[in-house]
């Protein structure tokens, strides 16, 4: 079990990395901004724990975990 942006960064590059290669075999070329979209639009929301030590609270808004199956289709 793990968490934070630590882990997370292997998570978002990678499907940054298949988004842009499904990309390349219908040969199409997604900007960045496109591919934070893809992203962000798949990422499934997660609700505020309280019980977190320390708690995120609203700063928690707008997180989640990123969907492959989703950006990728």
């Amino acid at each position: 079990f793990s968490a934070g942006t630590s882990i997370a960064t292997g998570y978002v590059s990678g499907l940054a990395a298949l988004i842009v290669a499904q990309a390349k075999t219908q040969n199409l070329a997604l900007t960045a901004a496109e591919i934070r979209y893809l992203i962000v639009t798949a990422t499934q929301e997660l609700p505020d724990d309280p019980d977190d030590k320390p708690d995120a609270g609203k700063t928690w808004a707008a997180r989640g975990r990123v969907d492959f199956v989703k950006a990728l289709n």
